[in-house]
């Protein structure tokens, strides 16, 4: 059954990376290839957006099972999002699911309870084809982001 659903996945990208169309940059896949849960999102629209990284005291959220990936709809493509931010970054929050269990949105907002945090440009996201990695790969090492990139040991 996960087969089916990598490999519809993987068609339904194939799809969209041919379409000429701006609105084939509204979909994001997000990879977690940790050994625990992550939930994520973007901050956009009336979030505070970059360079404010503080945490909107709303929490929206989407879990993504270890070892999983999830598809992201932004409701807006890419371009559209970053010309209502009026800037030309977006954060990307990543959170380990269990801390948003164990503390309240209010706690995690004022401490900062972040795994990471990517400050994404359009140009970025683009180049990533529309995929983003916890943790980071190496093709995501040019990154701004907050805990820095650091190559595996």
């Amino acid at each position: 059954m996960k087969r089916i659903i990598y490999i519809t996945l993987f068609i339904f990208q194939l799809y969209l990376l041919g379409c000429k169309d701006e609105k084939e940059l509204d979909l994001v896949t997000i990879y977690n290839n940790s050994d625990h849960d992550i939930s994520c999102y973007f901050a956009y629209g009336n979030n505070p957006v970059f360079p404010d990284t503080s945490l909107t005291k709303y929490n929206y959220t989407n879990m993504i099972p270890k070892q999983n990936l999830y598809v992201y709809d932004l409701f807006y493509t890419f371009k559209d999002a970053y010309r209502t931010a009026q800037r030309d970054t977006l954060c990307f929050y990543i959170f380990h699911t269990d801390t948003l269990r164990k503390y309240s949105w209010e706690e995690v907002s004022d401490n900062y309870k972040v795994l990471c945090r990517y400050d994404l440009s359009l140009q970025d996201i683009k180049r990533l084809n529309k995929s983003i990695y916890y943790p980071p790969t190496a093709e995501m090492s040019h990154i701004k982001m907050y805990f820095p990139y650091k190559e595996n040991e």
